[in-house]
């Protein structure tokens, strides 16, 4: 029922993590592969390795989602870990409720510090009870925009999945791609974050080659608040220049062609889209504002209060964890994945 999407570029050592960890799983996983070199390895029945050199991020992706049988899609990138339990609950969850295109679940990241695997919540407290269950294509795009979730890293629907990827393709920025893609699926259906460990993301700053990255402003002196807080800027920046491109238009165009079945007016297409980046910016102003209180905040509030505060929402955020001895299994096996290549934290480009 599920092919797992792995899209990757110069970076081998990674991929070898996730092929053996991916390789026990019960379902089919397809490597998207831009590298210059091919991967030299043997690959298991269940795994698909397409060599895919002059293709981009959305393309590669694309490419792999339309050369899958299967009725359901998941992506992972190269250097995280899906928990395989998990995904038999959001592929029932989809199978279950057919007015939802997408589903996940709670995040978890890990670290190596000192020889051990430390695990720590990803993100914020309230996204672990996030979802988009809107009556209609506005109010849910509208919703997904803001607070603003990655939706990228779920268990899709494929014919939904493949309409998303086509249109923003010939986008080459990696992270726009990752904020397009929420835009087809929330037209077409829901979505909802399950209280269940989806996957384990690596902080890690691996390797990558120049032209996936975003430059992005560099850490503050003053601390994490202000450099989100400077994040925020930036983003919104990011996202009236890529509306003023040629690109945006483009991609304006493709998204019309793509819910032709939905609306009956290109004017009705331009006010999804529309809605949906007015609605992002403006989540991001809002969530701007409220680290400004944070920053004003800590000068007068004593540090140990926030490292309360902050312990109070770590425990809300994994309070709605599924503990089941399959999940401890599970995080046990990324434990000793990460620990048995625990070589490619050294390796420098």
């Amino acid at each position: 029922m599920l092919t797992i999407i792995i899209p990757t570029h110069e970076r081998h050592s990674v991929l070898l993590r996730s092929l053996d960890y991916y390789q026990h799983f019960e379902c089919n996983v397809f490597i998207a592969d831009s590298s210059v070199e091919k991967l030299d390895y043997i690959f298991p029945e269940h795994i698909i390795y397409k060599h895919c050199p002059n293709l981009g991020f959305a393309e590669k992706i694309l490419m792999a989602a339309e050369s899958i049988s299967t009725a359901y899609v998941c992506l992972s990138a190269d250097d995280d870990y899906l928990l395989e339990p998990s995904l038999r609950e959001g592929l029932k969850f989809l199978e279950e409720n057919l007015s939802f295109v997408s589903a996940q679940g709670i995040y978890l990241q890990f670290e190596l510090v000192g020889g051990q695997v430390v695990f720590s919540p990803k993100y914020a407290s309230q996204e672990a009870v996030y979802s988009v269950e809107g009556d209609d294509s506005l109010s849910r795009v509208a919703r997904a925009y803001n607070p603003y979730m990655h939706q990228i890293y779920s268990v899709h629907r494929k014919d939904v999945f493949i309409k998303s990827f086509r249109s923003c393709a010939h986008i080459s920025v990696c992270h726009l791609v990752e904020l397009m893609t929420i835009l087809v699926p929330m037209c077409y259906g829901k979505h909802r974050v399950l209280p269940v460990l989806w996957m384990a993301r690596d902080s890690h700053k691996f390797y990558r080659p120049n032209a996936y990255e975003k430059s992005a402003p560099e850490k503050s002196k003053h601390g994490i608040i202000s450099h989100w807080y400077k994040m925020c800027d930036y983003l919104v920046g990011e996202i009236e220049s890529f509306l003023a491109s040629k690109e945006s238009q483009v991609m304006k165009k493709e998204f019309a062609k793509i819910i032709s079945d939905l609306v009956n007016s290109e004017k009705e297409s331009d006010e999804l889209f529309n809605a949906a980046f007015k609605s992002y910016i403006k989540g991001k102003k809002s969530h701007r504002n409220k680290i400004l209180i944070k920053l004003i905040a800590k000068i007068f509030i004593p540090n140990w209060i926030f490292k309360k505060y902050k312990k109070h929402e770590r425990a809300q955020h994994t309070g709605t964890l599924e503990t089941s001895s399959s999940v401890k299994k599970v995080l046990e096996e990324v434990r000793m994945s990460v620990m048995k290549f625990s070589g490619i934290y050294n390796e420098k480009v």
